[in-house]
């Protein structure tokens, strides 16, 4: 969410596919460890959902007034992205590829209500700190629109 809301849609999904492909060439910067194995974890759809979710965050805010509205708005955004898509790939996965029966609910509750929390939490943290330091980063750096 802090890297869409400075970068911008373009450069805030660039920069969580860096992240995503530094994991999977073999760095281990996920949970589990990396290499391109990590694919098949149920938590990797999360990692999609990273990516997609910052293009769309970034999307939101971009020609918007940079608020702490528009910033919690895109970010609650971003996290449904986020959830759709690893809770998606989270019952697929375990269903489809590892084989262990993993209900809906089982997925919802374990996938998505148990994060939410915290992760609302952290969207509201971040729409509360981007605007101030949007605003720090250009008393040093012009900057036309993150």
């Amino acid at each position: 969410m802090f890297a869409a809301s400075l970068l911008g849609a373009k450069l805030g999904l660039i920069s969580q596919l860096v992240y995503i492909l530094t994991g999977l060439v073999g760095f281990p910067i996920f949970t589990k460890g990396g290499g391109i194995h990590y694919i098949f974890q149920p938590t990797f759809g999360y990692l999609i959902g990273f990516a997609v979710g910052a293009y769309v965050i970034g999307k939101l805010i971009e020609n918007k007034e940079k608020n702490i509205r528009t910033f919690l708005i895109a970010n609650l955004t971003g996290l449904i992205v986020f959830y759709l898509l690893g809770a998606s790939y989270l019952y697929l996965i375990m269903n489809f590829y590892i084989g262990q029966s993993y209900s809906l609910n089982k997925t919802i509750i374990g996938g998505f209500l148990v994060f939410l929390p915290w992760d609302a939490l952290k969207a509201i943290i971040t729409a509360i700190i981007t605007p101030k330091v949007i605003n720090r980063i250009k008393t040093f750096v012009p900057i036309s629109n993150p």
